[in-house]
């Protein structure tokens, strides 16, 4: 694009980090130095003389202008054009072209919007209308697809809240992206965006945890999405039903505020497994007391990431492609889930397993097979929170090590291991940190593994956590340190986290 105006680079003062946006959109208040935020600013070399040439900014083309607004607002990073907590715009103040050229000729860089009703809003209420803004922001969007956050507030009603939520429902045709938190709010507002989501393809929405109000059996705003592909789903109800449109669907994570699920939620999400040809990331967390497997098993090749807890669904599934694994386990579940895994591996004929994270599941004789049936392992993590750690999980971690020793043909790309164990009890221990566990792990650094962790949290201030293990064991990890290997064993107090024990 020609462009024979000379740019004097000294009119031009960009302030703020190079990390920041190219494109300022954000205000600039009274007092920078006052704001929690420092967005970068373009300010203006004004001549001192009323005589003297206008600053080359006003000179620049509109063409280049509109390149400039367009790619700045199209990045992953950029700026919100309407921020409920700060003060108006500036990007349109700087003269009479870029006005003209940022209101009427780039609607990008209008079209994301971030409300938030929760902090002190105080100093918003007293100084404008802000939803005399959201309409000129809306109005300035033309018909482009919006991207909007709105966080509604978790304390009492806000005045402002209801008025703003119906400005931006009034365009919910053109929402490309939907982030929202309901507070204490009932979904029942939601009603208004049924049939009309046709350009939705990212969702996220939170119901608050704590909410003591009874949730609804069906919401039924995002029925028809021909276009999404991201759903994710925060602090439902145990039997609240989110219907959505499958065919391109991408990503589907419902976590649930309680682990109990009724038979239409399991029954549900089978459906959704069924009917969704793109699907490549699931989660859920939930349990379903007398579900039933679906036979056959559904196929999905195209799922790569699983998370999840319900056996039912292990057994109802063929994962031949599956690469990363979260498995958890939820308080009715008391032999957890491990056994359930392995089967799907196996019934799958699963090779390409590259990370497996376990969280507070008994680690139990199916560890070790589920390791031999993926040979692509890379990471292994465990977190035990929410239960006790037994001797039978400790016997299956020095099980698992002593082939890690002695199989260099067992996981060989394994690249990171790491614990996070909270002992509650004083009978807690840990004792698979001994001479066999430094043995591994000198073994394996020489091929794979780049990384051993563990972090312990215990409650007896007068007892070491760590059992097994000699001086020399631990003057050989800190020579492993020393030489460049990522190895940390930490020990924090509960009541006292600052007191750590660090031993490497």
């Amino acid at each position: 694009m020609a462009n024979d105006v000379s740019l004097d680079k000294r009119q031009f003062q960009c302030k703020g980090g190079a990390e920041h946006d190219p494109l300022c959109v954000f205000p600039n208040p009274d007092d920078p130095s006052q704001s929690s935020y420092q967005h970068p600013r373009v300010e203006l070399a004004l001549p001192e003389s009323p005589s003297a040439p206008a600053p080359a900014q006003h000179q620049v083309p509109a063409e280049i202008l509109i390149e400039i607004f367009s790619r700045a607002s199209s990045l992953d990073t950029s700026c919100c054009i309407f921020d409920i907590r700060h003060h108006s715009w500036t990007i349109s103040q700087v003269c009479r072209s870029w006005r003209s050229v940022s209101t009427s000729m780039c609607p990008a860089m209008w079209s994301k919007i971030d409300i938030d009703f929760n902090g002190d809003l105080d100093e918003l209420r007293g100084k404008r209308d802000p939803i005399s803004m959201l309409r000129t922001v809306l109005s300035r969007s033309g018909q482009h697809v919006l991207d909007i956050e709105f966080l509604m507030s978790c304390r009492a009603e806000e005045p402002f809240q209801w008025a703003m939520w119906e400005q931006v429902a009034a365009h919910a045709e053109r929402w490309s992206k939907i982030y929202h938190t309901l507070g204490h709010q009932e979904p029942s507002h939601l009603a208004c965006l049924r049939g009309r989501l046709v350009q939705l393809e990212e969702c996220y929405i939170q119901r608050d945890y704590n909410h003591p109000g009874p949730s609804p059996d069906l919401t039924d705003a995002f029925e028809h999405t021909p276009k999404l592909k991201n759903m994710t789903l925060v602090g439902l109800g145990p039997t609240t039903l989110v219907p959505v449109s499958y065919a391109n669907l991408e990503s589907f994570k419902d976590q649930r505020r309680h682990w109990h699920a009724s038979d239409a939620i399991h029954t549900y999400f089978i459906s959704l497994l069924h009917h969704s040809p793109k699907l490549t990331e699931f989660h859920t967390s939930y349990h379903c007391v007398g579900a039933h497997a679906a036979w056959p098993r559904i196929s999905k090749p195209a799922i790569t990431y699983f998370s999840g807890c319900e056996e039912t669904l292990f057994h109802s599934l063929s994962l031949p492609q599956l690469k990363h694994a979260n498995l958890f386990r939820t308080l009715e579940d008391i032999a957890g889930c491990l056994g359930d895994f392995h089967d799907l591996l196996s019934h799958s004929q699963c090779h390409t397993l590259t990370h497996l994270s376990i969280s507070d599941v008994h680690l139990n004789e199916s560890l070790l097979p589920i390791f031999r049936l993926s040979p692509a392992l890379a990471s292994f993590s465990v977190r035990v929170r929410a239960r006790d750690w037994h001797i039978s999980d400790d016997d299956s971690v020095q099980s698992l090590f002593c082939h890690l020793l002695e199989s260099p043909e067992l996981v060989p790309r394994l690249e990171s291991i790491t614990f996070d164990l909270v002992l509650w009890y004083e009978w807690s221990r840990v004792f698979f940190f001994n001479q066999e566990m430094v043995d591994m792990i000198e073994a394996r650094r020489a091929s794979s593994l780049r990384k051993f962790q563990v972090t312990s949290t215990f409650s007896d201030y007068g007892v070491d956590t760590f059992c097994d293990w000699t001086d020399d064991d631990l003057r050989r990890l800190h020579k492993m340190k020393a030489g460049g290997f990522d190895v940390a064993i930490v020990a924090y107090p509960y009541h006292e986290p600052e007191e750590r024990r660090i031993y490497v």
